[in-house]
């Protein structure tokens, strides 16, 4: 699959004709002297879009571990040439785990905030914008040199976007869940933790969820998402797990087999 910048992809894998991501970078834009050398501003950023049987779509923002003067070329590079619908969001995955290095530059030894990035994301937001932080617990303070996630990047985000999730804090952090996108005729929304185990338990023994039944199925197989050694998790075993237990049967899913890769990719390539 090629989603380098500006290209346009429809339908991926068993997911259908409702799916298009647009590519942002790797580009010219993000080639130059300040930003090529670092392995985290060569993240791809690409815009996913998610589209519902009668139109209604969702929109994505996924900007990997990029920092400030990438994204920011980003936006600007869009809005020179006239496509900004690819810069709009229902749903922004906080860059670089909630880091600050999204809106603060260091000069002169202090960390500076830059509005204006703010200020972009905020613009090309849709109503009911949620920004969701992938990472740990949102610390109560930021100590000298910490790893992300920084409090005073999830502060800039709260003041900015109408919503803001830490999935490590969702719903809580005792009993953390997975957070669920849904598209419906209603538009796109953040699938509340009561509803997705009601839908998974509803799903478990055959029951139908009504003019949400769409919505049920989403929530049911998020929950139904992670393989142990053995065999494929079914919706009826996860309506019995905690949140915790179904963050790791996901995780596990991801990371596939135990097993060493057999080829070098990525940054390891000879």
């Amino acid at each position: 699959m090629t989603c380098g910048a500006g290209s346009l992809l429809c339908g991926v894998d068993e997911l259908g004709p409702f799916v298009e991501l647009h590519g942002h970078v790797p580009s010219l834009v993000a080639v130059a002297d300040d930003c090529a050398a670092a392995r985290n501003d060569t993240s791809l950023a690409m815009q996913v879009t998610l589209t519902e049987d009668g139109g209604k779509d969702g929109k994505m923002l996924l900007f990997g571990d990029l920092a400030y003067e990438t994204i920011m070329k980003i936006f600007n590079y869009s809005e020179e040439h006239d496509r900004e619908q690819y810069l709009e969001w229902n749903l922004l995955l906080a860059p670089h785990h909630c880091s600050k290095k999204v809106m603060y530059v260091r000069e002169d030894g202090k960390d500076v905030l830059k509005t204006d990035i703010l200020e972009v994301f905020e613009q090309h937001a849709r109503d009911g914008s949620v920004v969701v932080a992938s990472s740990g617990v949102i610390p109560s303070s930021d100590a000298t040199n910490a790893n992300p996630p920084h409090r005073m990047a999830a502060d800039r985000y709260k003041e900015y976007a109408d919503r803001f999730i830490c999935t490590m804090e969702w719903p809580s952090v005792e009993d953390p869940s997975p957070v669920v996108l849904g598209v419906d005729e209603n538009g796109a929304q953040i699938i509340e933790d009561e509803f997705v185990e009601l839908s998974a338990k509803s799903a478990a023994i055959g029951k139908a969820a009504g003019p949400r039944r769409r919505l049920t199925e989403v929530a049911a197989a998020a929950t139904a998402a992670g393989r142990f050694a053995g065999g494929v998790v079914t919706v009826a075993q996860t309506a019995s797990m905690s949140g915790t237990e179904r963050v790791h049967a996901a995780i596990k899913t991801d990371r596939g087999s135990q097993e060493a890769p057999t080829t070098t990719v990525g940054f390891g390539r000879d």
